[in-house]
């Protein structure tokens, strides 16, 4: 979703591994996403992004 475009924000509703996690963090991370915890899930969010052109 978050590579779409489509979505600003992303809510992981499901238990995830230290390894998954970190693989997730470096990815999303490097492009600016901030990740925190909420209620146990993890919430990944993408400031300013945009809606990639239909090529």
């Amino acid at each position: 979703m978050l590579s779409s475009g489509t979505a600003s924000k992303v809510l992981l509703d499901y238990s995830v591994t230290t390894d998954d996690f970190f693989r997730i963090a470096d990815a999303w991370c490097a492009q600016g996403a901030k990740i925190s915890k909420k209620a146990g899930m993890f919430v990944i969010s993408l400031k300013g992004f945009r809606i990639p052109p239909n090529d």
